[in-house]
């Protein structure tokens, strides 16, 4: 196995190599797929919060069952459902009394999704987020449960400077709260999608983040050659 990385492979510092952690998951055939659990909080209310959890599962649903449970910011669930397994499973949860997620408040609560084979626990499946409204306005900006918000932001490319961009979870920790004791609330990650870990922070210590997909839409901004004939 080797890494090519040519010259003029890109125009900032891409690192070469494997430098994000890497996982080997064992699954069951019927599990949650990754990434596999979508929820939106469409209501919030002082007394209560709609939870909308949309979860995707992958193989045989036959007598499989779905348990959900919200846990809060203490780790307390505060909500459970459990239903019958399908490809697609939407469930809409009342949380009484919500914390609301803000950077200046980052309260994070965690859904826990369990596939049950009669009384066996055949997969589970962890996600974090955050109970609140977004709102934008042509006139008045930006606002996040009903309060404007100014973003302080930067744009952080993925390495760690002298480090490499091998992740570094302590460098980016301490990345971030440098950020946060500027009075930094929001981040563009440039020019590619982040470390998961970064993300995590993110929703643990109060950034909002431009996930960036890539750098450029068309036309690069650096040379190419061309693969079959090696021109430029």
């Amino acid at each position: 196995m080797s890494v090519d990385n040519p010259p003029l492979a890109s125009r900032w510092y891409p690192g070469a190599g494997i430098y994000r952690n890497v996982r080997l998951v064992c699954l069951s055939e019927t599990h949650i797929a990754h990434w596999g659990t979508r929820i939106t909080t469409p209501t919030v209310e002082a007394q209560s919060a709609m939870v909308h959890i949309a979860t995707t599962i992958d193989g045989p649903c036959e007598g499989i069952e779905l348990q959900t449970r919200i846990l809060d910011p203490s780790g307390q669930c505060v909500a459970e459902s459990r239903t019958s397994a399908s490809t697609i499973v939407e469930e809409s949860i009342q949380v009484q009394n919500p914390s609301r997620w803000s950077p200046a408040s980052p309260q994070c609560y965690r859904v826990e999704s369990s596939l049950f084979n009669g009384d066996t626990c055949i997969d589970s499946y962890s996600t974090t987020f955050g109970i609140r409204t977004l709102r934008f306005d042509a006139r008045h900006g930006f606002f996040i449960n009903e309060e404007a918000l100014r973003f302080q932001g930067v744009c952080m490319h993925h390495d760690l400077g002298p480090l490499g961009a091998a992740i570094n979870y302590a460098a980016v920790k301490r990345q971030m709260t440098l950020l946060k004791d500027m009075g930094c609330n929001a981040i563009r990650c440039t020019h590619n999608p982040p470390t998961p870990e970064l993300l995590d922070l993110a929703d643990d210590m109060g950034f909002l983040i431009v996930n960036e997909a890539f750098d450029e839409w068309k036309d690069g901004k650096v040379r190419i050659k061309d693969l079959e004939t090696g021109e430029e």
